[in-house]
């Protein structure tokens, strides 16, 4: 089945068919692991890094403020698409781009351990973004009574249901 290309035609031509579909801008895999998603979210974080790089500077840039607000508007945005149910490892590669951010708006080195990094420019981990929001929208659901669908599933839900260990209704 994972070799199969079937020809599909719409008004007689030949519809192009691929195993990594894009939808919405999030990138589908037959691996089901968000793994190419997640690496076109790094690739388009580190090209957006290139004009923070240019307007920091030592003893003439922008300020930190400025660096922290021009990430937070331009670079976290992207990073932050779909990055919900991706995996650890994956989240890991996309913590490593907002690493780099982080560094470009103190000035730190590399050597300075990533703890310390994100505290000076003021930034959350991804992975503790993830828990936050997801907590927020969670309480909105529950807010909404029973009339909203989702929001009847997560009042009825019971502890005893299975669900994945890390999933936002699992961690709430």
């Amino acid at each position: 089945m994972f070799n199969l290309q079937p020809k599909i035609y719409l008004k007689g031509k030949l519809l192009e068919t691929t195993k990594s579909p894009t939808y919405l801008g999030f990138t589908l895999d037959t691996e089901i692991n968000c793994g190419k998603h997640i690496a076109k979210l790094v690739e388009k974080g580190r090209k957006r890094l290139q004009p923070l790089k240019l307007i920091s500077g030592r003893d003439w840039g922008a300020n930190s403020g400025t660096l922290r607000m021009t990430y937070t508007a331009l670079i976290r945005p992207v990073l932050e698409y779909g990055y919900q149910v991706a995996s650890q490892t994956n989240l890991n590669k996309l913590e490593r781009v907002q690493l780099s951010a982080a560094r470009i708006i103190t000035g730190l080195r590399s050597c300075c351990p990533k703890a310390i990094v994100l505290y000076e420019a003021d930034l959350q981990p991804l992975s503790m973004r993830i828990r936050t929001n997801s907590g927020k929208y969670i309480a909105k659901l529950q807010s909404l009574g029973s009339y909203n669908r989702t929001s009847k599933f997560i009042l009825q839900w019971t502890s005893n249901q299975r669900l994945k260990k890390d999933s936002p209704v699992g961690v709430m």
